[in-house]
């Protein structure tokens, strides 16, 4: 039966294979304009976009590769279909990239948004190669997920990657699941500058505009400028957000050798009449409570007040074409105020009658400090030469807060009760008083090397590992006087063989962990979650790497995750377990990006992704097994033409918790069928028409179809209908 299923496994990947071959015979076909890259050591972390694509990357271990010869599956979304695709905030655009699948409980903009990819949380990012702290964006949902990430507003970014598996040398720490990427928007040495007004559904109206350019005569000193503003009632009733971004960048050639980057973003939103979280789908019989994407749970008075400074400077210095030296430094500081108040997002027992939801008040100011250092170059030996990469990087981070707690909304009339999907957010907030003081602090410092061997022309050899020493100290509602410190080293091994000119095949291996505060019952804390990710796939390059494609099979695997044995009155604290083995999860990654020609550009991916545990039952269903994610655009004379498509799997509510306690396996199937999302598709349409030389309409439909879709499997959390935004963009 194993032998069977993996059968299956290679019979899906010979639809890739066979595209992958009738593109490679098109190359010799086709006449296109050559772009060619004599040493990669050229390459740095945001290298040329390829249409919606990008030649190279070093995400994975630090070392500059083209994506053909990097051991793990990279995805790129670049600034163009950025553009393409209006994908203005962070959120977006990770939603579409292979393999990535996005929970989202509340508002669309703030709401709870939990990131999953190979089966287990997204938690690592990088910013300009520099690992940080993602609680640094600005706050954290209920509980230890960070979620102020999704909110960033993606004008900023040249491109963003998403590196699958487990990033044993750049992060140190974290899940074997995936790492975003993040690479700011750098000067040009000639001036270019965009202006785009925006407007559409849902009185939808915003600007930005992108300058850039030379601040000299020799172009020693450049600059660029983008800013962004984009306000919306959404289509929620009662709710609004405004949001606002500036970022800006200076480059100064110190020599011809040395340059200095000096830069920062300051990014604000309000958001109104929403909540982190969405009205409970069904009562404590398993009944359903009706509600419509439109409708809104919120309690009148609930909002998010967000700011974010994000400062960095960089030094980079070539000591000769091998050798190059790169200093790194930042410093964010974020603000979350929200007081998140909703109707019956805990349970609704008709019974009582009565229907209780949760009120979160919190006043988050994290404060992070982040380094960076890496010196990257070539040797000789066999007659070859070879890559090594050395450096150093961790982050300092803060965010002791006021502890508000929770406190619970309570609703007896049952005509509310029976319409709590045309809530009209008339309830009391409660007067808030701080009843104490959060404190997270976390300290990660970290070491590591690894060098990529030349064994033949053909072979590769990547080695490397990291140390790394972690420090948390948590004092909150949820965990009390928790301080752990840790060390660990994790290993990192690849292997790319060169097929041809076109196409390499490869493996690799890869670890992580993660420290935790959690205790057992004799006050002892858990040791670290272990994850490892082994990987092997094909990957294929076309058309002087504008094209890039991959065929990834990979098996995920975590130990000494905590589970809860025992809660302790109130429910707010735990005794914890650890479970060794935890679980594993296998499946396989299809995709090809980039341009097929000069102007036909395409980003497409197919992915299967599922997890069993120790005892063989599924994990985490609430996340969908399979995805498909397409959006290519064509452009012919004065118009270019875009379609995409978002498909996903059957997702449910694997432990439903809303029930009455002790409630029957019939009642659990009730409510586990309402918490059912069937699959469904997605379609987005783009047209965009060039008016002058200078000037362009672009019209954006998302979901054309107007499907109604959950985004959470256990909340009345809607995606977003039909909607239709036009841009009047000028270029300059």
């Amino acid at each position: 039966m194993k032998f069977l299923k993996r059968q299956r496994y290679f019979k899906r990947s010979a639809v890739a294979l066979s595209l992958l071959s009738c593109i490679a015979q098109a190359e010799n076909k086709q006449e296109l304009e050559t772009i060619t890259v004599t040493d990669t050591s050229i390459i740095t972390e945001s290298s040329y976009n390829q249409g919606y694509g990008a030649y190279g990357s070093s995400t994975a271990t630090g070392l500059a590769m083209t994506l053909r010869q990097t051991p793990q599956n990279v995805s790129i979304v670049s600034a163009e279909q950025i553009k393409d695709q209006n994908l203005s905030s962070l959120s977006k655009v990770v939603q579409q990239a292979v393999g990535l699948y996005a929970d989202v409980k509340g508002s669309t903009e703030t709401g709870y948004t939990v990131l999953y990819a190979r089966g287990n949380r997204v938690q690592n990012f990088q910013l300009d190669g520099m690992p940080v702290n993602n609680i640094a964006f600005g706050g954290k949902g209920p509980g230890d997920e960070p979620n102020a990430w999704s909110i960033l507003n993606s004008a900023q970014y040249d491109q963003i990657e998403v590196l699958r598996g487990a990033t044993a040398l750049m992060d140190g720490s974290g899940q074997p699941s995936a790492t975003i990427s993040l690479h700011r928007k750098r000067p040009t040495r000639h001036f270019q500058g965009t202006l785009d007004f925006k407007v559409g559904d849902f009185n939808l109206h915003g600007v930005e505009t992108d300058l850039s350019g030379s601040l000299n005569a020799d172009s020693s000193l450049r600059g660029r400028l983008v800013m962004s503003y984009l306000g919306s009632d959404t289509f929620r009733e009662r709710a609004q957000n405004r949001n606002g971004m500036i970022y800006g960048i200076t480059e100064w050639d110190i020599s011809s050798d040395t340059t200095l980057s000096i830069g920062g973003t300051y990014q604000s939103m309000r958001d109104r009449n929403t909540s982190m979280f969405g009205l409970v789908l069904y009562d404590t019989d398993g009944n359903a409570i009706p509600a419509l994407p439109r409708s809104n749970a919120t309690i009148n008075g609930s909002y998010v007040n967000y700011s974010n400074l994000n400062l960095f400077t960089e030094l980079r210095h070539r000591f000769n074409q091998d050798w190059l030296l790169k200093i790194e430094y930042g410093y964010a500081k974020g603000h979350r105020d929200q007081v998140a108040g909703i109707a019956a997002s805990a349970f609704v027992n008709r019974a009582i009658p009565m229907a209780a939801g949760a009120t979160v008040k919190s006043d988050e100011r994290p404060r992070q400090h982040n380094f960076m250092a890496s010196l990257n170059g070539k040797y000789t030996l066999w007659n070859r030469k070879h890559d090594v990469m050395v450096g150093v990087s961790g982050y300092i981070l803060n965010n002791d807060q006021p502890r508000y707690g929770r406190r619970l909304n309570r609703i007896f009339d049952p005509s509310v009760i029976d319409n709590l999907g045309q809530f009209n957010g008339v309830l009391p907030l409660p007067l808030w008083t701080a009843d104490g003081q959060d404190i997270n602090r976390i300290r990660q410092v970290g070491a590591y090397t690894a060098t990529r061997l030349y064994l033949t022309e053909q072979l590769a050899l990547i080695l490397g590992g990291r140390y790394t020493r972690f420090n948390i100290t948590e004092d909150t509602q949820y965990i009390q006087n928790g301080k752990n410190t840790k060390s660990s080293v994790t290993p990192y091994i690849g292997l790319v063989y060169d097929l041809n000119d076109n196409f390499s095949i490869y493996s690799s291996y890869a670890q992580i962990f993660k420290p935790q505060t959690k205790r057992d019952k004799n006050n002892q804390y858990l040791n670290p979650e272990k994850g490892s990710n082994i990987e092997v796939g094909l990957k294929a390059e076309f058309f002087d790497g504008r094209l890039n494609g991959s065929l990834a099979l990979f098996e995920t695997r975590k130990r000494n995750v905590g589970f809860c044995e025992q809660y302790s009155p109130g429910g707010l604290t735990c005794d914890y377990y650890a479970f060794d083995p935890s679980g594993k999860t296998k499946g396989f990654e299809i995709e090809v990006n980039g341009e097929i020609r000069d102007n036909w550009a395409i980003s497409a991916g197919f992915s299967r992704s599922k997890g069993k545990g120790s005892n063989n039952q599924r994990l985490t269903p609430e996340i969908p097994i399979q995805q498909f994610k397409l959006f290519t655009s064509y452009a012919w004379r004065s118009m270019t033409v875009g379609a995409g498509v978002r498909w996903q799997s059957t997702i449910y509510e694997g432990t439903p918790w809303g029930l009455n306690y002790g409630a029957s396996a019939a009642l659990a199937a009730k409510a586990k069928a309402v918490s059912t999302q069937k699959s469904y598709a997605l379609v987005d349409l783009m047209l965009r028409y060039n008016l002058s030389k200078n000037a362009t309409l672009t019209l954006n439909v998302e979901n054309l179809f107007d499907k109604t879709y959950r985004t959470s499997v256990n909340s009345h959390s809607y995606g977003s209908p039909r909607n239709i935004n036009m841009t009047l963009g000028f270029k300059f």
